[in-house]
């Protein structure tokens, strides 16, 4: 199963990623933090060096493989209309980890 995953400030509680992986979340999450990967200037990277603490990384969905595209850019389309101040370079979809 594919997890759709977002990645929380825990200082504010808001929702600032969402994500999609077949490896587990802890995995995930700290290939984020590796330093060689927040070297580069993404809108990710900024926020992820800026907290003072590790951001909390939770499932939002479990879906196949064949709906995952689709429902992370579900997710991204829903919270960013709710008000989450998403940091996604994307509309989500494209790439893999």
């Amino acid at each position: 199963m594919i997890k759709i995953y977002a990645l929380i400030d825990p200082t504010t509680n808001r929702i600032r990623y969402v994500g999609k992986t077949a490896q587990t979340l802890q995995k995930r999450l700290k290939e984020h933090l590796s330093p060689a990967r927040l070297k580069k200037d993404s809108a990710k990277n900024v926020w992820l060096r800026s907290l003072k603490v590790r951001p909390v990384i939770v499932v939002l969905e479990e879906c196949t493989k064949k709906e995952a595209e689709a429902s992370e850019i579900f997710w991204i389309r829903l919270l960013k209309m709710t008000g989450n101040d998403l940091v996604n370079s994307t509309i989500g979809g494209n790439s893999w980890r």
